[in-house]
């Protein structure tokens, strides 16, 4: 059985509205990197998730800055989830 440390460790398109991570590494080029980073999200990076209707964009907030991000960007994010609901 997974440790329970593993089994936080998702991509941001697995998560549910309200749930709280962070940002632990991103998959892709360097392109998408840097989009992402100009737009806050970088490891370390604290993120809660405002819209995930499991088709569409991801909505959420990183920053203190609201984000759209198509579902193919926020599965090349790996958060680790803390089980915390945001604020939204």
């Amino acid at each position: 059985m997974p440790s329970m440390d593993l089994m936080n460790h998702r991509v941001l398109s697995e998560l549910a509205v309200g749930e709280e991570a962070v940002v632990s590494g991103l998959d892709g080029g360097g392109g998408l990197a840097t989009r992402l980073a100009a737009m806050g999200v970088s490891p370390g990076a604290r993120i809660v998730v405002l819209q995930n209707r499991g088709a569409g964009p991801v909505l959420a907030r990183v920053r203190q800055t609201r984000i759209a991000l198509g579902r193919r960007e926020a599965a090349k994010i790996r958060v680790h989830a803390n089980g915390v609901q945001g604020d939204g």
